[in-house]
């Protein structure tokens, strides 16, 4: 950073503005360019097979450096690693039943074909009492993690960087101190995560582009705990991945088994599992995916995440996780990096966060503030130690992953930013109408059920003003004829929201004003019309970050009214009740 702060304070004050910016993007592409942790990325593929059979081999365990995947049903393997890795390591292939081969780097494919070794059957027993050892793993989790609650305490960095130009580079990083309250890992709801305090540096982003801005960085640490989580992949008896033990290994002081496994309905998506020989744990997961379909959210060519666990006493516990994405985007080269440590594990006297500080998922990670009421304790610092090894590699244009991806609708940005930012609501509900209908029809010939009083429906509020509470509101209400009578309201009102506690689950007071229009009608004929002027009240209580429950109160003044002879009690206030929903993507 010392080059850009040179840059940037040279005789700033002489400089107009345009130039100073010049200066400034200048000044920030070289520090990208010169800086040594870039490194090129590249593809290395090729495929397996068995020297004497000239057959394919599929689950063969590759790795480069530290980096690994396994080959798919065709013998074919596919990783997207730095060019000095490969150079420095080349590629190593392993799998029971063949001796291990190595293959140096060559801007080629890199085949090889395994030599069989009836001595490496030795090293492996398969099978305890006839189960696998995945589904005997996942069977013993309970024995294994810890079924009470804990707290988790740890360091968490997150880089983003998109290059487009010499002079158009985009970078964030966030490192954060983060708690993760665990209800245990038999409980299937997902840990809650609040946030301590965090540092943001944002180095240049000239185009502000919202959709180069990844969602739920610091909630999916979480998600990211496979065990936990019951991923697909720990799934018992699933027939969406084919396993193959390839033999024992040692892992953090820990014998394993190396389990080698791909997935048998997308190709590429592979990795390896690591389980404890003794007590059938799960100490160590990597798994790659290729071409992650995401609605609303950039696509992604390739992730890579590696899952960490430690013991401590007889439980294991989440110890790290290391996600690395790397997509294309309209003419940006995208890759972001998600690093997180654990530092501390609490297992005595430990209390769920309160609603206030437990981070909603899918918070923007650029715009996310600290929650109220948390502060970041005087011995609370963010520790870079764990993370000495982030890199931001430069992805070669020449070889842009498969899916590319070509969407340059400004509206389709405009929407996505729109919509994960809390600004559009969806409600459903029950309510009555501003009158009542007699039992006794002598105009229809036959009595209607009270059920003719009430309605379902359902609404869209959509902020009018970024960040304010104001809203305007699209209301539709009909009852299908339950009662004997078909009742439909179209509404349009403007509603604003005013909170009434500063802690816990938010309550809040909705004043709205609008219009209304209803119509009553059976078999095509319109019996009656009503069209005023509606003034609401509602009392709304959050019942989760995208959920909220309310009751509501509204009455109606007539502007018009058509009768054609039905027997109508009118009473102009009405009651409902209902839920209203966040829609955030």
């Amino acid at each position: 950073m010392s080059k850009l702060t040179s840059c940037s304070q040279s005789n700033a004050a002489d400089l107009p503005a345009y130039y100073l910016r010049l200066v400034l993007a200048t000044c920030i592409s070289i520090m990208f360019l010169s800086a040594p942790v870039m490194a090129q990325l590249i593809t290395v593929k090729g495929s397996v097979t068995d020297q004497q059979t000239k057959k394919i081999i599929s689950g063969v365990s590759v790795k480069i450096g530290q980096y690994g995947t396994s080959t798919d049903s065709e013998g074919k393997y596919v990783i997207l690693v730095q060019k000095d890795v490969v150079q420095q390591h080349g590629v190593t292939f392993s799998s029971v039943g063949y001796k291990k081969g190595t293959v140096a780097f060559a801007d080629k494919d890199l085949n090889i074909a395994l030599v069989p070794s009836s001595t490496a059957l030795n090293e492996v027993v398969i099978s305890v009492k006839t189960e696998s050892i995945i589904n005997k793993a996942i069977r013993k989790i309970p024995e294994n993690y810890p079924i009470k609650d804990f707290i988790l305490t740890g360091n968490l960095r997150i880089i983003n960087s998109a290059k487009d130009s010499v002079t158009d580079t985009y970078y964030y990083k966030s490192d954060a101190v983060m708690r993760l309250y665990y209800p245990g890992y038999t409980n299937k709801k997902s840990p809650d995560v609040s946030l301590i305090h965090k540092k943001d540096t944002l180095a240049f982003d000239p185009n502000n582009k919202p959709a180069l801005r990844w969602v739920s960085g610091y909630t999916s640490i979480a998600y990211k705990d496979f065990v936990h989580s019951k991923n697909e992949l720990l799934t018992p008896n699933t027939t969406k991945f084919k396993f193959v033990v390839n033999g024992k290994d040692w892992i953090n002081n820990t014998r394993v088994y190396v389990i080698n496994f791909f997935s048998t309905q997308k190709v590429g998506d592979a990795g390896t599992i690591y389980i404890d020989t003794a007590s059938y744990a799960f100490v160590k997961i990597t798994v790659t995916n290729y071409n992650i379909k995401q609605s609303f959210v950039i696509g992604i060519d390739k992730s890579t995440n590696v899952i960490d666990y430690k013991k401590q006493g007889d439980k294991w516990y989440l110890d790290a996780t290391e996600t690395n994405i790397i997509t294309h985007y309209n003419k940006f080269d995208v890759f972001k990096t998600s690093k997180f440590k654990s530092s501390a594990i609490e297992l005595n006297d430990v209390q769920p966060f309160s609603y206030a500080d437990i981070l909603p998922n899918m918070m923007e990670d650029v715009k996310i503030q600290n929650p109220k009421g948390l502060s970041a304790p005087a011995s609370t610092s963010i520790s870079t130690t764990p993370f000495a090894t982030v890199t931001i590699p430069k992805i070669e244009a020449s070889e842009p992953p498969k899916n590319f991806i070509k969407n340059k609708n400004r509206f389709m940005e405009a929407f996505r930013s729109f919509v994960t930012n809390d600004n559009l609501r969806g409600a459903v509900g029950l309510s009555s109408l501003p009158f009542s209908i007699d039992g006794d029809q002598p105009a229809l010939g036959r009595s209607l059920s009270p059920l003719s009083n009430y309605g379902f429906y359902s609404s869209t509020q959509i902020r009018l003003i970024q960040k304010s509470q104001l809203f305007l509101q699209l209301e539709g209400m009909r009852n299908y004829g339950i009662g004997g009578l078909k009742n439909y309201e179209s509404s349009y009102s403007l509603i604003y929201n005013i909170q009434l506690n500063k802690s816990g689950h938010p309550i809040t007071l909705s004043t709205s004003f609008g219009i209304s229009d209803i119509r009553l009608s059976k078999k095509g004929t319109e019996w009656y019309k009503q069209k005023s002027l509606v003034y609401g009240l509602n009392l709304n209580y959050e019942i989760s970050p995208r959920v909220i429950w309310y009751v509501s109160g509204k009455y109606y003044d007539p502007t018009r009214t058509v009768n054609n002879g039905l027997l109508i009690e009118t009473h102009p206030v009405t009651v409902g009740t209902g839920l209203i929903f966040k829609l955030k993507i």
